[in-house]
Formats: structure tokens, C-alpha cells, sequence
């Protein structure tokens, strides 16, 4: 008998003679007729005891959607285990590949410090040993590798990636402060894991800071208030508000100032932590400047200026607070000290905390 063959009757089964996926998915059928006729069989003959044969055929009927559920399953959830070998071999190799580079990706990054919310808050690979952050660089350049190739095998209907590659891979590039990867690693896991609010949070910093114009700061609107819904009352009150404040930047780089108001006023309630109330600060200084409103402005920047945080505004002197650059008492309200460019040091607190202006 050669390979690919069926056995002829009488002939012991081969198991290494199941080579194609057609051979695999006939023997469901062919197990369900056989099953069925001993189990109706079986309930012709039996005569004792009395409920023997109403059991059986009970089991004949509950069979057949189970066999059948099982054989959709077969063709959905296992459709790459069921492609011609080479695809399946390719597709079961590139996976574990994945998984097992992502688990050392992953090793390396709790080693660094480099646990989600500490990225969010700005933590990136300069704060990591240089030799560690070489090795999560090239371990992150061999993950994204392994997942193209996996994406370009030609299965239909493929699974979703494994979520243990999608989020170290998110965080990774995050650290690495390239946020378009870092974007599309997160939109892909929260897919699968929409209920955690810190990979939500993660890809509202991701989209913000990849300033793609409208689509970008609808994606991170998006992604900061679906945080807001699957943090738990367990919380911490400064991670919520700070999602709160990057909502209320992603409203006003929107230009929707009534939301961007009312964000910065709950961030205020929900917590009194002095960066939080910074950032909420200088976003209202922002929405005044953008409407004009000279004298909240100046007030606005004044009391960052008692909190010593006036760098952002800074770094903002040819944009958002041009028009007062030269003003008299916005001068005087913003203190002595030379115009900065925003970076990770000095951010511009909009939206896209952990990463550049």
C-alpha cells in the first residue's frame, strides 16, 4: 500500500499512513456511521435492563451534533492543522519559533524594569543595561520577523496570533519608542484580550504618539476609553486619572473642547498627585491658548510655574503659545529659563505620555 492510500478491509489501520488532511477529515464521517449503527444496533438487541436500549439511542441522537460540532471545530479553530503538509509543518514551526523567542523577549524585559505601566510612563531601553537592551532589540527584530512569515503562509482563514507573542512584542517596540509597530502589536492582542485595560492604556500611548493625524487620535480616544471601562475598582486612582488626562489631549487634538474640559476637570477629582495635576494644568493652558483666552492662559502657566513644570510650555513657545511668546505677563508668568524642545525628559503631556513630543 503506498502513502496517501486507504486500507483495504482486513488490512491492519497505519497510522503514519495518514498523510493528507482529505484522509484525516473522511474518518469523521465514516467514525459517525460506525458509532451510530453499533449504538442503534445495540438498542434493537438489548433487552435488559429495561433502560438500556432508551439509553443508547439517546446517545445515538446526543452523537451526532456532537460529532458534528467537533467537525466544524476541525475546519475553524484547526484549519492550519489541516492544510497539505508543507503548510502545516511551515505554520507549526514559525509558531513555536515565535513563542519561544517571545517567552526570552519577555524574560528580558521584566529583567530591565520594562513591565507595562513603567513603559507608559515613560521607561524606554536608555534606562535598561546596554547590553540588555541590545539583546531586546535583536530579540524584537527576530519576533517581528518570525510573525511576517507566519502571516505570509497562505492558509485560509488563519488564527489570530498567540497573544503571548503580540503583547512583549507591543511592549517592545514601545520601549524602543517606535510606535507604529508598537500600535498594530496592541490593536492585534487587545482583539483577543479587550479586557485588559493596561494593553488598552499601552496602545492609547502607541496611537498618540504616532501622530498619523485624525485616525491616529481616534484610535487613541478610542483605546483611553476602553481602559477607563476594564480597569478594575481596584485601580489605582493615579492611573486613572492619568488615563483621564491623556483622553482630555487626544479631545483637544481633536478640537472637541467641551469633552477635553470636562476630561481635565475628573482628572482633578480622582486624584491629587502633583505630575497629574501638572499635566492637567498645562492641557488647560493649552485648550485657553488654542481659544485665545489670554488672561486663563497666563493664569494656567503661572501655576506651573509654582510647581516648577513649565518645560512643556517651553518646548511649545513656536506652536500652541506663539501668539503670547513676546507678551509682557505671559513672560512673567513663565519665569526665567531658555525654550526646550519637548522630549521624553520634558514631555509634551498630550495625550502620548511615555514618548516623544
Amino acid at each position: 500500500m503506498s502513502d496517501g492510500e486507504t486500507p483495504a478491509p482486513g488490512q491492519p489501520f497505519r497510522p503514519d499512513r495518514i498523510v493528507t488532511w482529505v484522509q484525516l477529515l473522511a474518518t469523521w464521517p465514516v467514525t459517525l456511521v460506525l458509532v451510530e449503527g453499533i449504538l442503534v444496533g445495540a438498542a434493537a438487541t438489548l433487552r435488559t435492563p429495561a433502560w438500556g436500549p432508551a439509553l443508547l439511542l439517546i446517545a445515538a441522537v446526543v452523537n451526532v451534533p456532537l460529532f458534528l460540532g467537533c467537525l466544524f471545530l476541525l475546519q475553524t479553530r484547526f484549519r492550519p492543522q489541516m492544510q497539505p503538509d508543507d503548510h502545516y509543518e511551515r505554520y507549526l514551526r514559525e509558531e513555536r519559533a515565535a513563542l519561544e523567542r517571545s517567552r526570552r523577549l519577555e524574560r528580558e524585559l521584566q529583567r530591565s524594569g520594562l513591565e507595562m505601566l513603567a513603559v507608559v510612563d515613560g521607561r524606554d531601553l536608555q534606562s535598561a543595561p546596554p547590553d540588555a537592551a541590545d539583546r531586546i532589540r535583536r530579540l524584537t527584530a527576530l519576533v517581528d520577523e518570525v510573525v511576517h512569515r507566519l502571516e505570509d503562509i497562505d492558509i485560509p482563514r488563519p488564527p489570530p496570533l498567540p497573544i503571548d507573542v503580540l503583547l512583549p512584542l507591543g511592549r517592545a517596540f514601545m520601549a524602543q519608542k517606535e510606535w507604529d509597530p508598537a500600535a498594530r502589536y496592541l490593536d492585534l492582542y487587545v482583539t483577543q484580550r479587550p479586557d485588559d485595560w493596561q494593553a488598552q492604556l499601552s496602545r492609547g500611548v502607541a496611537h498618540a504618539n504616532a501622530r498619523r493625524g485624525d485616525g491616529s487620535n481616534v484610535a487613541a480616544l478610542r483605546a483611553y476609553s476602553e481602559a477607563l471601562v476594564f480597569a478594575p475598582d481596584s485601580t489605582d486612582p493615579r492611573w486613572r486619572a492619568r488615563t483621564v488626562v491623556n483622553r482630555a489631549a487626544t479631545f483637544r487634538r481633536l478640537r472637541r473642547i467641551p469633552e477635553a474640559r470636562a476630561d481635565l476637570e475628573l482628572a482633578t477629582e480622582l486624584s491629587r498627585d502633583p505630575d497629574i495635576r501638572a499635566e492637567a494644568l498645562y492641557n488647560r493652558a493649552c485648550l485657553h491658548a488654542m481659544l485665545r483666552e489670554r488672561e486663563q492662559t497666563i493664569a494656567a502657566v503661572a501655576e506651573l510655574r509654582d510647581l516648577g513644570r513649565t518645560d512643556a510650555v517651553r518646548g511649545h513657545l513656536h506652536d500652541y503659545f506663539a501668539w503670547l511668546r513676546d507678551d509682557p505677563e505671559f513672560r512673567a508668568a513663565l519665569g526665567p529659563g531658555q525654550a526646550v524642545k519637548p522630549t521624553a525628559e520634558h514631555p509634551d503631556w498630550d495625550g502620548s505620555r511615555g514618548g516623544e513630543a
